[in-house]
């Protein structure tokens, strides 16, 4: 979900490694952090003589009160923040999904909806992020078939979208092989449809499966996107359709001896 913040804001976070080092984020300690943060607050509150429900209804009316802050503060100034003028009330609201991702309360699943809602493009993306990661990828398939139809859902959005549901879950862990192939069968249901960066980026993620990427599902999905698209567009699935139709021969292997 942090990566899906980040790229709907635009942030970009410099980090300072030789080019030849590959950095792989450890999933499962941030899984870690999430659910100590969340027993943190879920001790304090203990100390308060409050129940865990009672904890994660007062987390949640705090993130509403900044949801609507971040609304009002985003209408009023819409360019694009980074991490130098990224205003505190985002910051602390990121916080707070993180924790009731920890506390793996599922009534919460209704704010993550009511926030995926929003016209404001920070708000929708970390809405569905956050529902995404607390209900699972494969349980939040239904839900996901139904925001990416609705106006406010950007192709932007999308796009990370379709990213998100390949990636680890809330415990770090990768998906299992049986999760992974529903997931693909709906991104390829999406894929029918589809368009602009939206469909760029899906068709992206398609082509990890190699079957795909000379497949006459494909081949169709371009075929469309050449009817509907116009410019760089357009020629970028003309090209797409050229390699599918004209695969280049693969180069012959030398001897090793």
């Amino acid at each position: 979900m942090r990566k899906l913040m980040v790229s709907v804001l635009g942030v970009v976070l410099a980090v300072s490694c030789l080019p030849s080092e590959i950095v792989i984020p450890d999933y499962e300690e941030e899984a870690r952090e999430r659910k100590a943060k969340a027993q943190q607050i879920r001790e304090a509150a203990k100390e308060r003589g409050l129940t865990e429900r009672e904890t994660v209804l007062e987390v949640e009316t705090k993130l509403r009160q900044f949801k609507k802050a971040i609304e009002a503060t985003r209408q009023k100034y819409p360019e694009v923040l980074d991490e130098t003028n990224m205003p505190n009330n985002i910051k602390q609201a990121f916080d707070l999904i993180e924790i009731l991702v920890g506390f793996r309360d599922k009534q919460s699943l209704p704010l993550f909806e009511e926030m995926a809602m929003s016209k404001d493009e920070w708000v929708c993306a970390t809405g569905i992020g956050g529902y995404i990661m607390l209900a699972g990828q494969v349980n939040a398939l239904p839900f996901v078939d139904k925001i990416i139809k609705k106006p406010n859902c950007t192709e932007r959005i999308r796009a990370d979208v379709y990213e998100m549901l390949l990636e680890v879950d809330a415990d770090g862990k990768y998906l299992s092989e049986e999760d992974d192939e529903k997931i693909i069968a709906f991104l390829q249901v999406k894929m029918e449809t589809e368009k602009g960066n939206a469909a760029k980026a899906l068709d992206k993620l398609l082509c990890r499966e190699r079957s795909y990427r000379n497949s006459d599902q494909r081949k169709k999905v371009a075929e469309r996107l050449i009817k509907s698209e116009k410019g760089e567009m357009r020629d970028h699935w003309k090209a797409i359709k050229e390699e599918i139709e004209n695969p280049k021969p693969k180069p012959e292997r030398e001897p090793w001896w």
